[in-house]
Order: structure tokens, then C-alpha cells, then sequence
């Protein structure tokens, strides 16, 4: 690691306010496009469909905020409410199967939402799935069978996180300690800031050094979640501003 590097990204980051936190956060398409249906959907129905819309958002035919965020919540709007795991199934097998990976995706589809943490999911409080983040984080692994710190997996607790925002839980109340998702942007950044040698751009670094960083912000905002940081880095390397 860099450490001349990584304090100056540390002294910017620390001047950054809580509020300025939250906006990058609702910036995010995640947030921005899924407004409506948070509005129509009740509450474990919207998060169960956000949380499987953020285990297949990879391989897109583009970007996100234009190819899939916007078709997915058309979509949901158009469609009579889910009722049922299987009616989430029944709105969203259409669309994936359309999508590159089709079948890959279509079976994530089915994997997660047939699972037992699916069906907690659908009728548990809100509040108590809030205070349960880190243990969902994995049991959705190991019902995915992936990794923990993989991307999609940790992009899929982002949705969740951003869901629980959406319908108001406080940051206070969610517990969540996890690694940043490492996609092209986030690699992108990390290379341009030079917090490591090229050598150790490895997605295990990557999250290290973001993860030290996330602490020292932490120390004065503690506030500040993974997910915050994520959503100011993905933008500022080429989101949306």
C-alpha cells in the first residue's frame, strides 16, 4: 500500500459531510430508478426484487442505468404486485431471458428465490433483517454458492442495504461489515489514485486498502458505510454525476 497515497485520499474524503454521504448513495440507479416500486411494492416484496435484481446486474447489454434498471422496474410496474416468491419469479424470468448469460442468470433467479433465505426474507421485519445484514450477507453466499467478498454478491447487500434506506431504516440500525464490490471502476480508481503498485491491483488488495481507508473516515463519520464509499468512488470514475 501507498500510505503517502492514502492519507491524502483520507484528508479529501474526511471533508466530505454526512449529508454529501447520502446524496452520492440516492444517486445511485439502484435508488434513483426503483422510487416507484418502493411506493407500490410492499416492503418484503421490494426488497426480495431488489436483492435479485443485484445478483444479476453483470454481463449487461450496457449500462446499467439505461439497459436494465429502467426495463426492470417498467416492467415490475406494468405487472400485477407479486403475491408470492413465485410470482417474483414469474414477473422477472421474461426479462432474463433476454439477457446475455440467460441461463446462468435464470438459474440465479430461481436458486435465490426457492431458498430458505428467500422465504425469511418475504415476511421478515424489516428492522430485524436491518439488524441481521452481516448473517443474510452469508447465508446469500452460501445459497448462491459463491465467495462472501465476490462482487455480485457484495453489489446484492448493496441493493439490500439501499432497499432498507429506501423504506427508511436508519443507518444506525443496519449491521453490515463487508468489502467493497471490485468491478472495473472501482479498479480503475484505485489504480489512478496509485494507492497500489500494479503488481498488487488484485481484487484482495483492493479491498484492503479501501477497507483501512473506510476506517479512518469511520473515526470521525461514523456513519459511513462501505456502500457509501463505493457509490462516491463509481462515481466519481465514471457514474453517473
Amino acid at each position: 500500500m501507498n500510505q503517502a497515497a492514502m492519507d491524502r485520499v483520507i484528508q479529501v474524503l474526511k471533508r466530505i459531510s454526512d449529508k454529501e454521504w447520502e446524496d452520492y448513495l440516492r444517486n445511485e440507479p439502484e435508488w434513483q430508478f426503483t422510487m416507484p416500486l418502493s411506493k407500490i411494492y410492499p416492503e418484503n416484496t421490494f426488497i426480495c426484487f431488489m436483492l435479485t435484481a443485484g445478483l444479476n446486474d453483470y454481463q449487461l447489454k450496457g449500462r446499467a442505468e439505461k439497459v436494465y434498471w429502467p426495463k426492470l422496474v417498467k416492467l415490475g410496474q406494468k405487472g400485477k404486485i407479486p403475491q408470492g416468491r413465485d410470482d417474483l419469479i414469474a414477473l422477472l424470468k421474461p426479462f432474463y431471458q433476454n439477457e446475455r448469460f440467460h441461463e446462468t442468470k435464470i438459474n440465479r433467479l430461481f436458486r435465490f428465490l426457492k431458498s430458505e433465505l428467500a422465504r425469511w426474507l418475504w415476511q421478515a421485519d424489516k428492522l430485524l433483517i436491518a439488524d441481521s445484514f452481516d448473517t443474510i450477507w452469508e447465508r446469500l453466499a452460501f445459497t448462491m454458492r459463491q465467495r462472501s467478498y465476490k462482487k455480485t454478491i457484495v453489489f446484492a447487500m448493496k441493493c439490500l442495504f439501499i432497499a432498507l434506506r429506501m423504506l427508511n431504516v436508519g443507518v444506525e440500525a443496519i449491521k453490515c461489515n463487508m468489502p467493497i464490490a471490485v468491478d472495473s471502476r472501482i479498479k480503475k480508481i484505485t489504480s489512478k489514485l496509485q494507492l497500489l503498485g500494479p503488481q498488487k491491483l488484485n481484487e484482495t488488495a483492493i479491498q484492503e486498502v479501501w477497507q483501512d481507508i473506510l476506517k479512518e473516515i469511520q473515526k470521525e463519520r461514523p456513519q459511513i458505510t462501505i456502500f457509501h464509499l463505493d457509490s462516491y468512488l463509481w462515481q466519481m470514475a465514471g457514474g453517473i454525476n
